[in-house]
């Protein structure tokens, strides 16, 4: 589980601002959320019908996502 964001860094980015740290923390935060989205797409590939989501597709998606793991 993630730590709740520090009320400062809510302030500053409410405040269009940011210290590096905070901005840090924003791009983080945001290749996490990319990640568990692109994990939620695998996910639906795996329990689609053929039809929408081809084994051919599905193969592409599990091989794209192992060199994301890799890469991480």
């Amino acid at each position: 589980m993630t730590q709740p964001v520090p009320h400062h860094v809510l302030y500053e980015l409410g405040c269009t601002e940011g210290s590096p740290a905070t901005l840090r923390l924003l791009a983080r935060d945001q290749d996490r959320r990319r990640l568990l989205l692109l994990r939620a797409v695998l996910d639906a590939a795996d329990t689609a019908p053929a039809d929408r989501c081809p084994p051919a597709a599905r193969r592409s998606l599990a091989e794209s996502w192992a060199l994301l793991e890799a890469a991480e």
